[in-house]
């Protein structure tokens, strides 16, 4: 492939998108046309975790912590504004090419997304290869493994991955005011959210509780962590790395938080585990899509092509987008219009018909959330 030229500030020039009518239902394309950029975000090294060749691999080099640079899709509304920013972890031995779908919905809707690749990702390797233009992922079709997915087979640090989820927030915030950036003048500071898949799930956790946590940033010696809103959690597990287990990280979040699970027996229990542990009196919900395959929540989904797995199931792929980009939208957005998707009358339609299970102690938003937005 011929080298792809970068431009200034590790980011590609934009590939323009345009989307269709005015939304019906939250997971529909909305009204707004949007660009689409590849950047390469360089966050030094972080020393959170000793190197490990029994955990890391045998090479130092490749550990987590030494990978100083990471790539991610961003997409952004055309219109002029201040927009709230999603940014989307991917689960264990994906890549941020499983979310592009969700990336122009939200941008179509009016909030940014960030869709992340960890220090660990081999394809592209952020170190040393220049990042890979939106389009050329958007111009695959079927089984991508071998030109997308990485294999997180090196540096699963979860220091270092749960805390770069919100040094990428604290880049995107410093791209707001640099005028040679796709989002100058685009994020508002105040309306943050991040989202997991699996693996990238228990790395959300461990983010969304960093964020509210005391603890120095190391990077700038100060207890200044960006400062998030939302969490929207797909099929997260419970893998305790070292001594960070991500129920009792689950118990200490503070912001409003969706647990969306798949019909998968290898991670319904930690899913309704992890709802479980949220503080009583926080402002949640927790659901199964009935039937769904572990990887379906991801859009493009090119995990479930192979047999024995079948192909992914639309419907699947719609409902987590239904239910992930209502919570976005109402706790973002202060979208009136998407209530009754959360524990209300059209969730109740859906259970009813047998598409989704709704989890005992969700909690029902009906009405705007009462923050206003200035």
């Amino acid at each position: 492939m011929a080298p792809i030229a970068i431009g200034m500030n590790g980011f590609l020039p934009a590939h323009a998108g345009t989307s269709g009518s005015a939304p019906q239902t939250p997971e529909s394309q909305g009204p707004l046309a949007w660009n689409c950029t590849s950047a390469t975000i360089h966050l030094g090294i972080d020393g959170g975790a000793a190197y490990d060749p029994n955990r890391f691999g045998a090479d130092p080099a490749a550990y987590s912590g030494q990978i100083q640079a990471v790539s991610a899709f961003v997409y952004v509304p055309k219109r002029p504004g201040r927009y709230p920013l999603v940014e989307m972890s991917h689960g264990l031995g994906d890549s941020r090419a499983d979310w592009t779908v969700w990336g122009k919905v939200l941008a179509s809707r009016g909030i940014i997304a960030v869709l992340l690749d960890r220090r660990t990702d081999i394809y592209p390797p952020a170190s040393v290869a220049p990042p890979i233009a939106c389009s050329s992922f958007e111009a695959l079709s079927g089984p991508r493994q071998t030109t997308e997915n990485d294999t997180d087979s090196v540096g699963v640090s979860y220091n270092v991955n749960s805390a770069d989820i919100l040094r990428v927030l604290r880049w995107a915030l410093k791209q707001s005011g640099n005028p040679a950036s796709l989002l100058y003048h685009k994020v508002d500071s105040g309306r943050l959210a991040i989202t997991g898949h699996s693996f990238g799930g228990y790395l959300a956790i461990l983010a969304a509780n960093l964020s509210n946590t005391q603890r120095v940033d190391s990077d700038t010696g100060a207890k200044d962590w960006p400062k998030i809103k939302a969490v929207v959690l797909f099929d997260p597990t419970d893998i305790p790395v070292g001594t960070a287990s991500s129920l009792t990280s689950a118990s200490r979040i503070s912001v409003p938080t969706a647990v969306l699970a798949s019909g998968s027996q290898a991670n319904s229990l930690d899913d309704h585990q992890i709802f479980t542990a949220l503080p009583a009196g926080l402002n949640k919900l927790g659901l199964q899509v009935v039937g769904a395959a572990h990887n379906e929540s991801e859009n493009p989904d090119d995990d479930d092509t192979s047999p024995p797995v079948s192909s992914p199931n639309p419907l699947h792929q719609k409902l987590f987008m239904r239910y992930g980009m209502a919570w976005l939208e109402y706790w973002l957005q202060h979208a009136c219009t998407v209530s009754p998707y959360l524990n209300g009358t059209s969730s109740a339609s859906d259970q009813s018909r047998g598409l989704i299970d709704v989890f005992p102690g969700s909690t029902s938003e009906q009405g705007c959330d009462p923050l206003v937005n200035s």
